[in-house]
């Protein structure tokens, strides 16, 4: 409803020249009526990296019958204008797109420069000749991509604002500058939490709150295979990004107090939390796995974890885990965070580590189905 809200009869802005470019090779695209909305999504992470809201919301957008091509945080490092591009299905209408830029720098540490704008624009010319786009969704889910975002043809730009980007201890300030001017020119700022709505709302034209969600029935239906302990213990588990936000000490009390359950930690580990606590033998690190297999590890377990530093970063969370772990009827124990307040009755929150201990210790008493 927002798309056909949101343009007027549509205008061709597309350069000419490049009308003359050999796109043979390509891989074939759906076609579009005079109607059509394209979406360009400028992604906050690359498509193969761990699924999730960036990932579920473009193949949403491609089935609704948009052509989506979302371009990746991941550069070709290539000094002249131009594109990879991959298709993501059979369907001629969901890409992923690396655009060239000389150096492939990463997006989160600094936001471009006037010649390395430019770069990304001229890729972006290129990528056009192929799309012929008339009317686009500059869908935009880092600060990074703000400038080039603009230079789509009859665009709006909307700011899918998934988190407190002041809260990341790297972020550096050029980023956090570059997201105020987002926020402020944004046709529409897209948040997913409560705390972002109220924190943002005054700043934003529009603002539409859009909290996470899953694929429920990727995580409802137990696998033929499922994880299982050699030693029959019961296990306490926690998937997703072992970071900055993760509360170690909560985790070593929750394994020490439960010496007899195996304490299942998967993510990639980017906080040397498995060093810190390395002397603890009941906590297993198993490291990232693909989307496709995080049913076979949650089915396996007992207790699902959010043991989590209650901070700014954490209050302005959405978490998507939280959808997943209930999807497969596991029972949940959370730090209290204000996104969990929706969940009253279905996840056992806690406001410090004993009562987290407390409710861990219940959620194993009870019975396992």
């Amino acid at each position: 409803r927002l798309i056909e809200l949101m343009w007027p009869s549509p205008q061709v802005n597309v350069t000419d020249p490049l009308a003359a470019v050999d796109y043979s090779h390509l891989p074939p695209l759906a076609v579009l009526d005079e109607q059509g909305t394209d979406v360009f999504i400028w992604a906050v992470i690359d498509w193969k990296f761990r699924t999730q809201r960036p990932q579920h919301l473009a193949m949403a957008l491609a089935a609704k019958g948009h052509r989506v091509f979302y371009v990746s945080n991941n550069f070709v490092d290539a000094g002249q204008p131009g594109f990879k591009v991959d298709a993501l299905d059979d369907s001629g209408r969901l890409f992923q797109i690396n655009l060239n830029l000389s150096g492939a720098p990463q997006i989160y540490h600094a936001m471009p420069d006037q010649d390395q704008v430019a770069a990304i624009t001229a890729s972006l010319a290129s990528l056009l000749g192929w799309t012929r786009s008339i009317r686009c969704m500059s869908f935009v889910q880092h600060p990074y991509w703000l400038e080039p975002a603009q230079s789509l043809p009859n665009a709006k730009l909307v700011y899918d604002c998934m988190d407190h980007h002041g809260g990341f201890e790297d972020n550096a300030e050029g980023i956090l500058g570059g997201e105020r001017s987002l926020i402020r020119q944004a046709d529409l700022l897209v948040v997913t939490s409560q705390w972002l709505h109220d924190e943002l709302s005054p700043q934003a034209k529009n603002i539409a709150m859009v909290r996470n969600a899953t694929e429920y029935e990727h995580f409802c239906t137990r696998p033929q295979k499922v994880f299982s302990d050699a030693k029959g213990r019961r296990i306490i588990g926690y998937y997703g990004a072992i970071a900055e936000w993760f509360d170690v000490e909560l985790l070593r009390r929750v394994a020490l107090d439960n010496p007899e359950a195996l304490v299942l930690m998967i993510g990639r580990d980017t906080a040397n939390v498995s060093s810190q606590v390395g002397d603890i033998a009941n906590i297993r690190f198993v490291g990232e796995v693909p989307y496709a297999e995080l049913p076979y590890w949650l089915h396996a377990f007992d207790v699902c974890l959010l043991p989590f530093k209650v901070i700014p970063l954490t209050l302005a969370t959405n978490p998507v885990k939280v959808y997943e772990y209930l999807s497969a009827g596991k029972a949940v124990v959370s730090v209290d965070l204000p996104e969990l307040s929706q969940f009253e009755g279905l996840v056992r929150l806690a406001d410090d580590h004993d009562g987290f201990l407390a409710e861990v210790k219940q959620a194993l008493a009870e019975d396992r189905d």
